[in-house]
């Protein structure tokens, strides 16, 4: 068996996810919650939440080894050790259990926040796991995952971390494109709050500023993104950092980063088919140029902006040098 254990800020995808019905869940126990469906449950879990606590939520995977045959109480047992064990019982929370898979585990969402009003501490808690993972093995002679034949530690897939780093990708995937197509950090945070991420700045107490970005329900640190996209205090208020800056002030001195609203506006406005191309050609041209410049740090490859005429007019100018060798070669 093994546990894993951390503290979370939101809890809308987690509950979406271990509710999933293609994961064939059952409940397994709860505690304060209605659980009829995941806004009650939601709506229950914030009654015990503080507004100083940014993690009031605790996440944690119970997964036995396959080599236990167990019987549906048996898990039960498990869970109430398990939250004995890690010190996260008296509080409200819900169990349960995903049977789509031959490997049939245990997900528990929790209020780090119990009825007493004290919060769990999360400090070393994969320590704090493994102690509690042999603990309960040793008491109901089951197999851990630190005891394998082979000395290895036994890994168990995750599937919310995977979900977790696919959204993650697809949101740095997001801000990538948008960081090289703004002027401003305030174009920047306007341009990804309309492809439906929620930029989070919050000020600390000792002054300095920190970003997040939330999406599909999940929240992330700027720094777990790209370093470059947390900001830097200035004053009272906060900037972009000096790299992203360089990133800004390239994009307009350089000032060919497509509007892809006015493009597709403009080109449903052109009916003839050879003036639609042209205008295609272009864009592209010059947004070639300027992709060509991302792969710099700060896009050297964007000097040199060319338009059609300029395409055009150095076919001509090759063209004519190739005559003129094949001339000379005695070939015409």
């Amino acid at each position: 068996m093994i546990i894993k254990a951390r503290s979370i800020g939101h809890i809308g995808a987690s509950l979406e996810y271990i509710i999933k019905d293609e994961k064939e869940h059952q409940v397994l126990s709860s505690d304060g919650l209605d659980i009829s469906n995941t806004r009650s449950i939601m709506s229950d879990f914030e009654l015990f939440q503080k507004d100083r606590v940014k993690k009031g939520y605790v996440s944690v995977v119970i997964s036995p080894n396959l080599k236990d045959e167990l019987k549906d109480k048996d898990y039960h047992i498990i869970l109430q050790e398990t939250l004995k064990e890690l010190k996260l019982n008296n509080r409200q929370y819900i169990a349960v259990t995903h049977n789509n898979t031959a490997h049939k585990h245990i997900h528990v969402i929790l209020n780090r926040i119990d009825y007493d009003n004290q919060t769990w501490n999360d400090h070393h808690v994969a320590w704090k796991c493994q102690a509690a993972c042999k603990s309960i093995c040793k008491t109901l002679d089951l197999h851990t995952a630190y005891e394998n034949e082979n000395k290895q530690k036994a890994t168990v897939s995750n599937e919310y971390d995977d979900l977790r780093e696919r959204t993650r990708q697809e949101l740095k995937s997001i801000i990538k494109r948008e960081v090289y197509t703004s002027e401003s950090l305030t174009q920047l945070h306007q341009n990804i709050e309309e492809r439906g991420v929620k930029v989070h700045i919050e000020q600390f107490k000792n002054g300095l500023f920190g970003t997040s970005f939330e999406f599909k329900g999940m929240k992330y640190k700027a720094s777990k993104i790209d370093r470059k996209l947390s900001v830097s205090k200035d004053g009272d208020t906060y900037k972009a950092k000096p790299q992203l800056q360089k990133v800004f002030e390239q994009n307009k001195r350089d000032n060919i980063v497509p509007n892809t609203k006015i493009m597709e506006r403009k080109m449903n406005s052109i009916e003839n088919t050879d003036d639609l191309i042209a205008y295609m050609k272009s864009k592209t041209s010059n947004y070639a140029s300027y992709n060509k410049g991302l792969s710099g740090s700060t896009g050297k490859g964007m000097k040199n902006r060319r338009n059609l005429e300029d395409v055009e007019s150095d076919e001509e100018n090759r063209k004519e040098k190739r005559k003129s060798e094949e001339k000379g070669r005695g070939m015409l």
